[in-house]
């Protein structure tokens, strides 16, 4: 199955995303990530740089370049799948070009 990285699955992790995402930096956001193991303070600290700012934004704009109108959207090799349902798909086109 092909999954993207740090994509909180069930648990308290998943519970509490929705309601974190809506407060980025709050206690609860804080609580949630150190509870799941990731360093909290090492990736505010990174958040807060502007070169990883600035990257975000880069990101952001060539996702709506290639197509992408919500989250997730997925992008590779010039082809667009939106939502995570569609992760299935996904794993079926891969497997389908390297045969």
């Amino acid at each position: 199955m092909v999954s993207p990285a740090l994509i909180p699955a069930g648990g308290k992790l998943g519970a509490t995303s929705i309601i974190a995402d809506r407060a980025p930096g709050s206690s609860i956001l804080r609580q949630t990530l150190t509870d799941a193991g990731i360093p909290t303070e090492t990736l505010f600290n990174l958040a807060a740089q502007q070169t990883v700012k600035d990257e975000l934004s880069a990101n952001t704009q060539r996702g709506f370049d290639d197509g992408a109108f919500g989250r997730p959207s997925f992008v590779f090799q010039g082809e667009l799948f939106f939502g995570k349902d569609k992760l299935d798909d996904v794993e079926a086109w891969l497997a389908s070009r390297s045969s």
